[in-house]
This record gives C-alpha cells, structure tokens and sequence, in this order.
C-alpha cells in the first residue's frame, strides 16, 4: 500500500506576514516535538508536535512542565522536555522543546 501525500499548497507572504506579526499578549508558544516510533514497518517514523501557550518564557527544560498526550491504543504518553530551542518559524520568545516520551 502506498502512501497518497497532500500536494503543497503556496501561501502569500503579506498573508502570512500579517499572521506571524500577531501580538501575543507576553505569552509563548512552545511547541512540544516527539518522534513517534511505533510503526507498522518498523522502519519508519512520525515526527508529531503539540503547541502548549505559557504566561512567560522559561530558562531550561526543567522548568517546563511534563504534559501528558494520549496515544492511539488508548494508553498515556507523558512528553519529558530535554532541550529548548529558539522556534524559527514561529520567531519571538516562541520556543520548540525535544522532548523523550515515556508510556
């Protein structure tokens, strides 16, 4: 079986733009990223993130909070923050945290 991909789609700049310039109100976007290794082939992987919005920006990953997401067999997944970046995509204080995940 093979995999149909979604074909990209161009975005305008000025749109875009007007989104990214958006006033957050001092609260930053960390963006929680995980690869999910759980696959049918065992040779393929799922990069997956969730956005978790917080009153301030914290300095190291052990001030940011283990959060816990549900996986497709219905068991818990608690997200561990191991490293924080600077988010590129999102600029600001946003930030993207590596995280380990443990069931």
């Amino acid at each position: 079986e093979s995999r149909r991909w979604a074909q990209p789609v161009g975005l305008e700049p000025l749109i875009l733009q007007g989104f990214t310039s958006l006033d957050q109100g001092g609260k930053v976007l960390a963006e929680y990223v995980l690869i999910d290794v759980d696959s049918s082939d065992g040779k393929t992987f799922d990069l997956c993130s969730k956005t978790l919005t917080l009153d301030a920006s914290l300095g190291s990953p052990a001030d940011l909070p283990v959060w816990g997401i549900s996986s497709d067999d219905g068991t818990d997944v608690h997200m561990v923050p191991r490293r924080i970046y600077r988010d590129p995509f999102r600029r600001g204080d946003n930030i993207m945290v590596l995280t380990d995940c443990y069931h």
